[in-house]
């Protein structure tokens, strides 16, 4: 059911905010978070809260990243 997973996706979200930003923990917790609303669009790819939990953990993600070396 996607209203759970999308319940689950948030859980994960919001564990991951408790680790520190550029810990791998973290990252962890967010690419659970990531899977599991990708499993929510794979059930229904019109489903608007999974692809905004999405975009909040994909710019977590982006967040927690190191600039790339030049």
């Amino acid at each position: 059911d996607y209203e759970v997973l999308n319940s689950l996706g948030l859980v994960l979200d919001r564990r991951a905010r408790v680790e520190p930003l550029d810990g791998p923990e973290r990252r962890k917790w967010m690419a659970r978070a990531i899977e599991t609303f990708r499993r929510t669009l794979a059930i229904d790819a019109d489903n608007v809260a999974a692809h905004y939990g999405l975009g909040q953990a994909y710019a977590e993600f982006a967040r927690g990243s190191k600039p790339a070396a030049d």
